[in-house]
């Protein structure tokens, strides 16, 4: 069995999380050292994810160019458009798809 992973949620928490106990606000400068913390936190909850759950293998989804639920509900995040998920967010998820590599299916 194979652990299923909503990658870009968890990204975001532990990113969110970083940048709030920083207090790091859009002038500041940033960078993937910076982001250490929360790609160790990444990493570290997938690991305990999968011994919890006894699984082998953890399949990490990540947000593509197309995602399938804007063809089914248009209106779909509409709440949440303009608003950034800030930029440790993104650092972290350059470096995961780094480390774990991607397919796109």
């Amino acid at each position: 069995m194979d652990l299923l992973v909503d990658a870009d949620i968890l990204a975001c928490q532990y990113a969110y999380v970083y940048e709030v106990s920083r207090g790091w606000d859009a002038g500041d400068d940033f960078d993937i050292d910076d982001a250490g913390w929360a790609i160790s936190g990444f990493d570290s909850a997938v690991v305990r994810m999968m011994s919890e759950t006894g699984t082998e293998n953890a399949i990490l989804c990540f947000t593509g160019r197309d995602n399938f639920r804007y063809s089914i509900l248009p209106t779909y995040k509409s709440n949440r458009r303009g608003a950034s998920p800030g930029r440790c967010f993104w650092m972290c998820l350059l470096n995961m798809r780094g480390i774990y590599g991607t397919a796109s299916q």
